[in-house]
């Protein structure tokens, strides 16, 4: 049997064929680690994605990450940040960098290789650089990034792109949490107080 039919993932049919930088960083969210041979994927991919999406933001175009992968790579405090202060769950690319530091993969950019989070550190290089860009119009006036995709339910995400272009449909049944840190964030993008929202009691870790 080849490697492309071992069947080696979350789910009952995923082979070699549907591993994504997306699937890995799902696999290290939800079990805190992933197999050698998703590490060695993840290793390779992962600076490929990571230079293009430096390089032309706009055409590598970021997708926002489900709840469940923030709470999976992110510190308690952090997760309390994405809902009462960003009001969203992040970008895919900043949670795989938190998930290749998790996994302790060596960073090839000279840049950040003496950072404590080297992965983490190119992220926020990107993120600045996204942050600059969206809502800038190009020559013809049109937004350089829109992030009108951030939007409920778009914002809980799927395995991207084991279901291709489909960013509503989670890969696995959406934890209870996940979809309550979305009715939050929701909640608190429309709150004047963030402070005065009342935290259910699945939420009740996080804040």
């Amino acid at each position: 049997m080849g490697s492309d039919s071992l069947s080696n993932g979350i789910g009952t049919d995923e082979s070699q064929l549907d591993w994504t930088p997306w699937s890995v960083t799902e696999d290290v969210a939800l079990d805190g680690t992933c197999s050698k041979r998703k590490r060695a994927f993840f290793k390779t991919a992962l600076p490929r994605l990571l230079t293009f999406l430096e390089k032309s933001a706009r055409h590598a175009h970021p997708k926002p990450a489900p709840w469940h992968i923030t709470t999976g790579v992110c510190a308690v405090d952090e997760v309390a940040d994405h809902v009462m202060e960003m009001n969203w769950s992040g970008w895919w690319f900043r949670h795989m960098c938190r998930a290749a530091d998790i996994l302790k993969i060596p960073c090839p950019d000279q840049r950040f290789m003496d950072d404590q989070r080297p992965w983490n550190s190119w992220g926020e290089v990107i993120d600045l650089k996204l942050e600059h860009q969206i809502a800038r119009p190009d020559g013809d006036g049109e937004e350089l990034i829109s992030r009108d995709w951030e939007l409920p339910p778009f914002f809980l995400g799927n395995r991207f792109p084991r279901k291709k272009e489909n960013v509503c449909e989670c890969s696995i049944p959406l934890p209870e949490e996940s979809v309550a840190l979305a009715q939050l964030a929701e909640q608190a993008s429309q709150c004047d107080s963030p402070k005065d929202l009342e935290i259910p009691a699945v939420l009740q870790k996080f804040f």
